[in-house]
């Protein structure tokens, strides 16, 4: 009995950890939409994460897939991580990206580097730690990095977006869904200000 109660306890305050993002989300989406609105049209945009073998590949394919036949189609698409190089993605990432019709096979890690990140306009990272290394590595300024998360349109647990590395197929679904969700929205807001901008 003592030991159910531990666990509840422990779950509970697992999600206490996370109210603060949930209580914030909805005025960080509004400014991300804001921001990536006014970004008009970006020469080059990075996608990173911690590996560079599980989520930010798997967004670089979707965001390259999403901008095919969009007036910014020509945007050079890239992702890194900040550790392991030359790294293949996981199994189970290779093949749930495969059911979305995304191929991570030939996908090989690369770090970050300040060259990488000169030649964007916009860094989208999965979580607030990746920012501040980010900021501290390569010293990009904070208006152009962006927490892939704030775009969710759906009520979030956490603002990171869940690294599903060592996860079943299950895992690595939910966090590409959400980064589905995610990335559309941002898509949505660049198109929207390059609109306004060809005005």
């Amino acid at each position: 009995m003592l030991e159910d109660l531990y666990l509840q306890l422990r779950a509970i305050l697992a999600e206490l950890k996370h109210w603060p993002d949930q209580r914030a989300h909805a005025e960080r989406r509004r400014d991300a939409l804001e921001r990536a609105a006014a970004i008009g049209h970006p020469r080059g945009i990075v996608v990173m994460c911690l590996g560079n073998i599980c989520r930010s590949p798997y967004a670089e394919h979707r965001l390259r897939q999403l901008l095919a036949g969009t007036e910014l189609a020509a945007v050079s698409i890239r992702s890194a991580g900040l550790i392991g190089p030359g790294r293949p993605s996981p199994a189970n990432a290779q093949a749930v990206a495969a059911q979305r019709g995304l191929d991570l096979k030939a996908h090989v890690s690369e770090t970050l580097t300040p060259e990488l990140v000169a030649q964007a306009d916009v860094v989208l990272v999965m979580a607030t730690s990746q920012a501040r290394a980010l900021s501290g590595r390569v010293a990009v300024r904070t208006e152009r990095i962006f927490i892939l998360g704030d775009f969710d349109p759906e009520l979030i647990r956490r603002r990171e977006i869940h690294d599903p590395f060592k996860g079943d197929a299950d895992v690595f679904s939910a966090s590409y869904d959400r980064i589905d969700r995610c990335l559309a929205d941002f898509v949505e807001a660049l198109r929207d200000g390059w609109a306004g901008e060809a005005r």
